[in-house]
């Protein structure tokens, strides 16, 4: 290793020891930015919506064994762990956005902490702040935090899993041995409640093919409990799966063949109960690996052109935890490389790994290049790391409040609710209703599919103020005599809202 000159050089990323409470500062502060952003736009159909909706219709019935879209009506698409949250979060703070998706961010911040302590264990407490850095400044990662989503719930019970196993190997006492060993078990635990089998698969995948490498199967045994582990894991995981079985036949049925089979290997499966499959090719999750890990990729492009140059590259296959890192990293990877249906989200739990071997490589550039090119220096890390949060806030206070209310029926809900002489009103939506109508009505939206002609003569007959939405389309669908019974109060987009006469 050449010494290195004494020159202007740019202040690197291997950052003082004094300099720590400047990145402890830029964690917070990030943090506090997507906290601030959580409130300040209305939750977007499909997803968003759907999954507020399930969690309000949650309180609303007091049923928290089946998930709902609607009273009676089961929501058999997901485990309904990032649903309790969602719920809990409505009872304490009452419904609305920032309520919704405050317990992805709480998940978040602990995957960051995860992240964090795992890096400080592995070298010292600077590769632990730049790893918690990279991965709270990742472009999806930091939109995860502060969305109405599952995937969250995933990313936090996986992380704490390998995040466990590591610790439990690393650890020095006995007594931190066995409390991590624990933790590894209820992170498989919570994963199976927040999205199924898919986060013991993605969990065991790297963890598997790290033993048969570097030949791990004695310590393994040796520092987890597994006996009282598993029992935990079960008690965990296992009775919410029974009660909802026992509570909606036919759940255990389309949730482990339909969701994780047939989505699995059918491309655009047809048998999707809450919307359509996300058709890709084969081998498109390594494409959209681009995309989830901006802005970071493009250090990590210009390192990758150093690396084939640098003999060290070849050395890596000897750490050991190195390779942990890399085969959590390509765990989501490879796994869903065979999958015929897959979204770019199904990358959130390879983002931790790729957060501390970022962070890791970073460090070795900077303490063993010289002259160091500026897009190594600590200021070309500052100013990566603020674009997201930045380009988020600015978001979240211009563009997104107009995108979410046209992706939202915010509008219309709002004038339903201001208007309506009483609560004996409904709100009909006619042929399609998207989730977010339910959630801003507080469950006063109505869906009438068939027979509407008849339906609305029906609702018009009653003493209830009733409103009607109706995309221009379809108005001529209905008799003139009928259309003459109610009136216009607004138009929004495709649909026009009326009220009866």
């Amino acid at each position: 290793m050449r010494p290195e000159k004494k020159s202007n050089q740019p202040q690197v990323v291997n950052v003082p020891r004094s300099n720590h409470h400047l990145l402890l500062w830029s964690l917070l502060i990030v943090a506090l930015m997507r906290l601030s952003t959580l409130g300040m736009y209305p939750l977007m159909d499909k997803t968003e919506a759907r999954y507020a909706e399930i969690a309000r219709e949650m309180v609303a019935t007091n049923n928290w064994v089946t998930p709902q879209l609607d009273p009676g009506v089961p929501f058999w698409g997901k485990p309904p762990f990032s649903f309790w949250l969602t719920a809990i979060s409505f009872k304490i703070f009452g419904i609305n956005e920032l309520a919704a998706r405050l317990p992805s961010w709480i998940l978040s911040v602990l995957t960051v902490y995860l992240v964090y302590l795992l890096g400080t264990k592995l070298k010292n407490q600077t590769l632990g702040l730049l790893s918690a850095i990279i991965l709270s400044t990742t472009g999806l990662f930091l939109g995860s935090a502060g969305s109405v989503m599952t995937d969250p719930s995933l990313v936090f019970s996986m992380t704490l899993s390998m995040v466990a196993l590591a610790m439990s190997f690393l650890a020095e006492s006995t007594k931190d041995k066995k409390r991590w060993g624990y933790l590894f078990f209820v992170g498989a635990g919570i994963s199976f409640l927040a999205k199924g089998p898919v986060g013991w698969v993605l969990t065991f995948l790297p963890i598997v093919a790290w033993c048969i490498w570097h030949k791990q199967w004695k310590l393994l045994k040796i520092n987890l409990p597994w006996g009282t582990g598993i029992l935990l894991t079960l008690i965990i995981a296992i009775p919410w799966y029974v009660l909802a079985e026992q509570a909606t036949p036919g759940f255990l049925k389309y949730f482990f063949v339909g969701e994780h089979w047939q989505r699995f290997v059918q491309k655009g499966w047809a048998g999707d109960l809450y919307g359509s499959a996300h058709a890709q090719f084969k081998g498109m999750i390594w494409f959209l690996m681009i995309p989830a890990t901006m802005p970071w990729i493009f250090l990590l492009a210009a390192m990758a052109v150093r690396w084939f140059k640098d003999e060290r590259l070849h050395k890596l296959k000897d750490d050991v935890w190195l390779s942990y890192l890399v085969l959590w990293l390509l765990s989501p990877l490879v796994f869903f490389s065979l999958a015929s249906n897959i979204l770019i989200t199904y990358l959130l739990p390879s983002l931790p790994a790729f957060a501390i071997l970022m962070a890791a490589a970073l460090r070795s550039f900077n303490e063993e290049l010289t002259p160091r090119p500026w897009f190594f220096s600590f200021k070309a890390f500052k100013y990566t790391a603020l674009f997201f949060p930045l380009v988020g806030l600015l978001a979240a206070m211009t563009f997104l409040p107009i995108e979410g209310r046209r992706n939202s029926q915010w509008d219309i809900a709002r004038l339903f609710q201001e208007l309506r002489k009483d609560q004996t009103g409904s709100l009909f939506y006619i042929q399609s209703m998207p989730q977010s109508a339910d959630f801003y009505a507080g469950g006063d939206a109505i869906l009438v599919q068939d027979h509407y002609q008849q339906r609305l003569e029906t609702e018009l007959s009653d003493d209830n103020d009733d409103f009607f939405v109706i995309q221009k389309s379809d108005l001529n669908k209905f008799s003139p005599d009928l259309l003459t019974k109610i009136h216009k109060v607004g138009k929004f987009n495709k649909n026009i809202l009326y009220r009866e006469m």
